[in-house]
């Protein structure tokens, strides 16, 4: 594996349920795999390619990539370019409640249907979140609120 393949992850301070991994990656690729969270993240450079649901996906720079819980999928940089990426996990226990108080009725089995997508909103509220998970001064009141701010949006698109 090569010095340019950097993985570090960051659990947050407000929450055993969200966590998040910042990646850079040139020469590494993962097998097929699957997270019982729902995956949020965002290509910052180069482009991630891999399968998930049936289908080839490649996400370029600025792109959200959205795996809901259970979903397979595998990865890896796609190109010459070195992949540098951000992905916030976060439970189902955590989100759920949130999209209930959002208006969703059956937050349970609440399913994002794009995997890839260009959205500057979401992509904001994950950079968000992201960003509070980092900061060692966030406290529970922030993370909350932010990641309800998040579920709202969600919640407002209908699974985008």
């Amino acid at each position: 594996m090569s010095a340019e393949n950097r993985f570090q992850f960051a659990k947050s301070a407000a929450s055993d349920e969200v966590m998040l991994l910042e990646a850079s990656m040139s020469d590494f690729s993962y097998g097929t795999h699957a997270h019982e969270e729902f995956s949020f993240g965002i290509t910052l450079s180069g482009r991630q390619d891999f399968f998930a649901l049936g289908e080839h996906h490649k996400s370029h720079a600025g792109h959200v990539i959205v795996f809901n819980p259970e979903d397979a999928h595998d990865g890896h940089s796609g190109g010459d370019d070195t992949l540098h990426y951000k992905m916030l996990y976060v439970h189902p226990d955590q989100l759920s409640p949130m999209l209930e108080s959002a208006g969703v009725k059956k937050a349970n089995g609440f399913r994002i249907e794009h995997t890839v997508q260009q959205d500057d909103v979401l992509r904001m509220h994950i950079l968000r979140l992201a960003n509070l998970v980092e900061s060692s001064t966030t406290s529970a009141l922030e993370h909350s609120s932010a990641l309800f701010e998040f579920a709202e949006y969600l919640a407002s698109q209908k699974g985008i």
